[in-house]
Formats: C-alpha cells, structure tokens, sequence
C-alpha cells in the first residue's frame, strides 16, 4: 500500500536543468536562455495589520529582484576554435541592454522573462512567467589575473507579477 502511495507521487524534479526566455519588445532572444543560476522566483503577500484593516490584504505591489547570472560567451573563429573574434562577447540580449543603457536615465524598458525547468530532453516540465520586469543591475564578476575562471555577467531585474505555470 505504502509502495503504491509513493510511486503515485512521481519523483523530484531537478533544479540544474532549465532556461529562461525575455522577450524585449515582444520578441523572443532565443539565443540568450542558458544561465548559470537564476535566483529570486518568488511570490509574497502581506497582511495589513492595523486597526480596523486587519486581515485585509496590503493593496500595494511587492516588489522582487530576480538575478540571473551566466559566463561571458565569445564567438570563435570557425577555422581557428581558440582565436576569438573581436567584439563577439555581444549576445542579442547584451546589444538591448547596450541600447537601453543609452537612455537609462530617461526611459524604462519593460520585459516579459519565461523562466523553465527543462526534462532530460529539454521538454519544459514546470515553468514561471515573470511580468512587467526592467533592468536594474547589469554587472560583471572580478577580473584576476591570478585565477582561472569564466568572466560572469550578472543581470538584475525588478519585477512584481510572477505566475506559475505548471506544464
């Protein structure tokens, strides 16, 4: 009985696998969803606790960061796999970031991010719409001359509309 109970509840879905989609200007950058880490799925309410209002929901938004973070990615010459090309560390999703940079003291660029747990064939098993995100932060790791490791880009976006989709 307990066997039967066990195996109806399926197994754990792993966090290592997964993707993330913004769509900047509706469109998709499909060629920028492999991160390292994506932190900050969250979702938050809070109860107004003043007199006469209590139990009653807090009518303002919440506010979240959501970091993904990810390896700096160069092109490489196609004859020559350890000559990299110069200027090739642009993604699409960097060049918007680079346009919006431009005008970030003037205009905010709003961003619809599709965050994905992907199956050991890539099949979006879970997934979390996040709605209405900007960019707030937009940074990279330290440079050591002295370690060996990948250049790491952080971007930070403010969001207060999560959804969970379950696939």
């Amino acid at each position: 009985m307990a066997q039967g109970l066990l195996n109806d509840w399926g197994i754990p879905i792993p966090g290592y696998r997964f993707a993330a989609v913004i769509m900047t200007g509706g469109l998709p950058q499909l060629l920028d969803i492999r991160f390292q880490k994506i932190a900050g799925l969250k979702i938050s309410r809070e109860l107004n606790t003043e007199a006469g209002a209590a139990g009653l929901l807090k009518p303002e938004k919440h506010f979240r960061d959501l970091v993904l973070t990810r390896g700096v990615m160069a092109l490489n010459n196609a004859n020559d796999p350890f000559v990299v090309l110069p200027g090739s560390a642009m993604s699409p999703l960097n060049v918007v970031h680079l346009i919006e940079s431009l005008v970030w003291d003037k205009r905010l660029l709003r961003c619809e991010i599709m965050v994905a747990i992907l199956s050991d064939l890539n099949i979006p098993i879970a997934s979390w719409l996040i709605r209405d995100a900007y960019l707030t932060d937009w940074s990279w790791g330290d440079l050591d001359g002295t370690s060996n490791s990948v250049l790491i880009e952080s971007m930070t976006y403010k969001y207060s509309d999560l959804i969970p989709i379950g696939l």
